[in-house]
């Protein structure tokens, strides 16, 4: 029988943490445990009450049951054409790509606004006909296209709050993120338990709400999936998902090649840990590899967040994770570090322009 994940309660660290009580230390030894064998767990006690999450996927069913002519108003655009950045905005089933295979989903990417300061975000509308005609205006002024990923945010204008619904849960999502990252560092026995919050103050977040059609068996005899494995290239993963059972499916870390389904659990978010979080303890840490594979009969939905290190921030292995591994016996390669920037653009653009496989 498949091994299942830890649950942690997170509720101490959305408070204080100057004393640490008997809840904070529970708290961290299951959080210990869950970083260092699994890089999953459920967490409970984050303060998101249930209403607002399931207005956060009702929102998202709604607009996926759209027509496609009207979801494709704020599809993604390559770069160089139109509003493009290459990777904000809707994408089709079977744009994105995933080793090499086109994934059996349909989303909206959002990322952390960059154009404050050119007064691009308070032209960031709905995208019907007039919200398309202001931003025309508003980037009228620029030089040239968009690089990637330094575009807007391309909303929904059906359901007409979806954009202001969605932004108040990303401020509640950056805060509970704040309190596993603080948690962490203290789990991890880090000299400034503080480090990893340090780091994402200026989160260059990201959200994904994905909607997943029933897998077509004709893509699954050929190796397609709904999402294909992978591990998450940035910090932290905090997923909302719908009551679907048996589709977001964890690599086994402890040797059997086993899948341990990640399935629903009545308000909790299912947490993982993402390559940087391995690259900054120097593989103390494991990003563990996972993927959806949803074969069942209703269209399935899921909204993750990923609180992703700051834009220029450089992730480097930390001294005090290298001394462990080292004290282990375990060989430790130098690493120079990388910004987290050049690392995102790197693995953005595979998503899109990477090769694929015939069976699309």
């Amino acid at each position: 029988m498949p091994a299942s994940l830890p649950i942690v309660d997170i509720s101490p660290f959305l408070e204080s943490t100057q004393t640490l009580t008997a809840a904070h230390q529970e708290t961290i030894s299951i959080l210990r445990g869950a970083l260092l064998n699994q890089g999953f767990f459920y967490l409970l006690g984050h303060g998101i009450p249930t209403s607002k999450t399931q207005q956060i996927l009702s929102l998202a069913r709604t607009f996926f049951q759209h027509d496609a002519e009207e979801k494709t108003l704020i599809k993604r655009q390559d770069l160089g054409i139109g509003l493009g950045d290459g990777a904000r905005g809707y994408q089709i089933v079977g744009e994105n790509i995933t080793q090499g295979f086109h994934d059996w989903h349909e989303a909206i990417d959002l990322y952390r606004p960059i154009h404050e300061k050119e007064g691009l975000e308070a032209a960031e509308l709905d995208l019907n006909a007039n919200g398309v005609a202001a931003l025309k205006e508003a980037i009228s002024s620029r030089s040239g296209p968009f690089p990637l990923l330094e575009g807007i945010n391309l909303w929904p204008s059906d359901p007409p709050n979806f954009k202001k619904i969605y932004e108040d849960y990303i401020e509640q999502l950056l805060h509970v993120g704040t309190a596993v990252l603080r948690a962490m560092g203290y789990a991890l026995e880090l000299k400034d338990p503080e480090t990893f919050v340090k780091h994402t103050r200026e989160s260059f977040w990201v959200m994904r709400v994905i909607g997943y059609p029933p897998l077509d068996p004709s893509v699954a005899t050929q190796g397609g999936v709904s999402c294909g494995e992978h591990s998450d290239y940035g910090c932290l993963t905090l997923l909302l998902q719908d009551e679907t059972k048996n589709a977001l499916m964890v690599r086994d870390r402890s040797g059997k090649e086993e899948w341990i389904p990640a399935n629903p659990i009545d308000g909790a978010y299912v947490v993982n840990v993402g390559d940087m979080v391995e690259r900054w303890t120097g593989g103390l840490v494991k990003s563990t590899k996972h993927r959806v594979v949803h074969t069942g009969g209703n269209y399935r939905v899921s909204v993750p967040f990923f609180m992703e290190p700051d834009k220029d921030c450089l992730v480097k292995p930390l001294e005090e994770c290298i001394a462990r591994l080292k004290k282990d016996g375990k060989q430790v390669d130098d690493d120079p570090g990388i910004v987290y920037w050049d690392h995102l653009v790197g693995k953005v653009g595979g998503n899109f322009y990477g090769s694929t496989k015939a069976n699309s």
